[in-house]
């Protein structure tokens, strides 16, 4: 993996929304770099964000915390490799590396838009350990279109394309076999049938989500049937994100309102709701 740093900043723990807005802007022969929360236990990325990034031409994906799908994006990089080392007649080639800090069967929510293209610092930690000069406390600053990154199985590489001092990155890539981990489900419940009752609609739903990935994921990799399709537009991502931004605008104009007037001041405002939702457009699978 060789590319050129393109970061994003999620400003909330376990949620994902800010990778979104990256994989919408990425680019050919980009790395996408996502520093989060310090206490982020959910996935940020998993099976459908790396097809999108193979489809884009993204050369690596590299999270400072969860990802989920391992072995699915396992699956992806091999079958990309060989289709480039056919295509190249033996010599290897491109494919999109995954690199995070754990891997985690949950996946995170969709709810704050993030920072682009902003500087970040990945700090590491037993996966994805920075290891580099005492001076920085094992900290690595990523700068967007700036800093350049190479990895393979063995780690990664993070330096400027300026400086002569090269940051060395051990972290393990989503290519090894024993990090696959199946999900469980831990429901409390005083009754038992509401815990059936519960366990069955978990098991319906994830079925349901499985069908609809599955979908997306087929079409994905069909670019002949559908060339401009990307894993965005079977979403309503674009209208969520302007709904997030309307809100945001309305919180504003609440706050410079509250501030303005003298008899509200020391009153804490009303909390605008927003009941938008980042889903697949499920009626479109089915049609």
């Amino acid at each position: 993996m060789a590319g050129v740093a393109r970061t994003v900043q999620c400003v909330q723990p376990n949620d994902f929304l800010a990778v979104w807005q990256g994989l919408d802007d990425a680019q050919h022969d980009d790395v996408l770099c996502v520093q989060t929360k310090p206490t982020t236990y959910r996935a940020l990325a998993g099976e459908l964000f790396h097809a999108e990034a193979l489809r884009r031409g993204v050369v690596g994906l590299v999270v400072d915390g969860p990802v989920r799908d391992s072995q699915a994006i396992r699956q992806h990089q091999q079958q990309q490799q060989q289709q480039q080392q056919s295509s190249s007649g033996g010599a290897g080639g491109a494919a999109c590396w995954c690199f995070a800090k754990s891997i985690t069967p949950y996946a995170g929510t969709t709810n704050a838009l993030g920072n682009l293209q902003v500087p970040i610092t990945i700090c590491g930690g037993d996966n994805l350990n920075i290891r580099t000069n005492t001076t920085n406390n094992g900290i690595t600053n990523i700068y967007p279109n700036h800093t350049i990154l190479v990895g393979d199985d063995d780690g990664l590489l993070a330096f400027s394309a300026a400086a002569t001092t090269v940051t060395t990155t051990t972290a393990t890539a989503v290519v090894d076999d024993h990090h696959h981990h199946h999900p469980t489900t831990t429901i409390i419940t005083t009754r038992n049938e509401i815990l059936w009752d519960t366990l069955e609609r978990i098991v319906t739903k994830a079925q349901d989500i499985q069908a609809n990935e599955a979908w997306v994921r087929a079409n994905l990799q069909s670019q002949h049937n559908h060339p401009h399709q990307s894993l965005h537009s079977f979403t309503n991502y674009h209208q969520h994100v302007q709904a997030l931004k309307q809100q945001q605008q309305q919180q504003q104009e609440q706050q410079q309102q509250d501030d303005n007037n003298d008899d509200n001041k020391g009153t804490k405002p009303e909390k605008i709701k927003n009941n938008s939702l980042l889903t697949i457009f499920v009626e479109s699978i089915y049609s």
